[in-house]
């Protein structure tokens, strides 16, 4: 009868007698897992993850291994306590706390305890039963701008991970003042998606529902940034509430986030004292800023003069349209409705936003 003391992993037992010699190897008891809480954690790591079990050891030459993820190109991540990826905060033989790896992974990730009679041979090491870990799923917050601290371009209310109440954020700038947030219907403006679990990989980004070419999308140099924002170039379009989502991955999508461009600006009106004539009413043109660089990208425009609809006039054999483009610039051309006499108010509608009211100073009547 042999008394063995305590000990871990697959070890190697030698045993002489009279100068003879043998050796075996001396298998202790495997680790065992019951329990891993929270099962999920932010990609940027960090998480406080309590792990139950049996025969973890003596606090030494053990690992602590979440494996395998997947990312989108195919590569698969692994980590562990022994590369310097996981934290270990708390040993005993019967339970630890770790801090969890920052990373990404389309897949869930199996978390086991490896016991080892000596760290730096893995043959010494024997594996616990595997419990599962997935990172968080990404979250949106709002649209904002490039410069830490993402100052938002919008109103936006949220609930950030981890949090019970909401927040919200108000805009840092005036979206209907002359030059706005410099967000212009011409589009090419860099904003920046604020929200949390973006990983590492850079993600794709899905503009009114339309994926941008990854050439507009861009990441901050630092990998811990990364987990909480991503750039991407506006393209040209017009309108508010436009849905922004950013999927990381293969697949693992973010709320929806709405951007919206500066609403359209009148800089002047020609003529600014428009006068009915013949019972047919005055063309005016309307001179300003996002209004949409094609008639595309405005979509169905509406003028209202003093409440009024200022209807679309033909130009020629054009077929009628409230938009209109000369000398590389977009402006308004329509007809004014008969209206009492005074200043009226001028309020232009894109398919979607509205313009700041602007006072015409002129005067129309109503058809007697």
């Amino acid at each position: 009868m042999l008394s063995v003391g305590a000990g871990q992993g697959l070890d190697t037992l030698f045993v002489n007698v009279s100068d003879q010699s043998a050796k075996t190897t001396l298998a202790f008891e495997a680790p065992s897992l019951s329990s891993l809480a929270p099962a999920e954690g932010s990609t940027r790591g960090g998480t406080e993850i309590s792990l139950t079990g049996t025969n973890f050891g003596r606090g030494s030459n053990f690992d602590v291994v979440f494996c395998c993820g997947t990312s989108a190109d195919g590569t698969v991540s692994k980590y562990s306590y022994l590369a310097g990826d996981v934290d270990v905060l708390n040993f005993s033989d019967a339970s630890l706390v770790v801090s969890s790896p920052a990373g990404q992974s389309d897949a869930e990730l199996a978390v086991t305890f490896e016991a080892c009679a000596d760290a730096s041979r893995p043959a010494s090491c024997v594996a616990s039963n595997a419990l599962a870990f997935n990172f968080s799923d990404p979250r949106a917050y709002y649209v904002g701008e490039t410069v830490e601290p993402y100052d938002a371009l919008g109103d936006y209310c949220f609930v950030e991970t981890g949090a019970s109440a909401e927040t919200c954020v108000e805009a840092s700038c005036d979206r209907t003042a002359s030059g706005g947030c410099g967000l212009s219907t011409a589009g090419g403006a860099l904003v920046a998606v604020v929200g949390d679990n973006f990983g590492v990989d850079e993600p794709a980004v899905y503009f009114g529902g339309v994926l941008l070419d990854d050439r507009r999308v861009f990441q901050p140099e630092s990998d811990d940034a990364k987990h909480g924002v991503v750039f991407f170039e506006v393209p040209r379009g017009s309108g508010r509430d436009v849905e922004v989502i950013v999927e990381v991955g293969g697949g693992r999508r973010a709320n929806a986030v709405l951007f919206s461009y500066d609403a359209p600006v009148v800089t002047s009106v020609t003529p600014n004292a428009p006068q009915s004539y013949d019972g047919a009413g005055q063309t005016v043109e309307i001179f300003g800023e996002n209004f949409g660089e094609t008639v595309g990208d405005a979509g169905a425009v509406s003028v209202l003069v003093g409440g009024l609809n200022c209807t679309a006039v033909a130009r020629g054999s054009m077929e009628p349209s409230i938009w209109q483009y000369n000398d590389g610039a977009p402006y308004l051309y329509c007809a004014t409705a008969y209206a009492p006499i005074g200043p009226k108010d001028l309020n232009i509608r894109p398919s979607r936003g509205a313009s700041r009211p602007r006072r015409m100073t002129g005067t129309t009547r109503r058809r007697s």
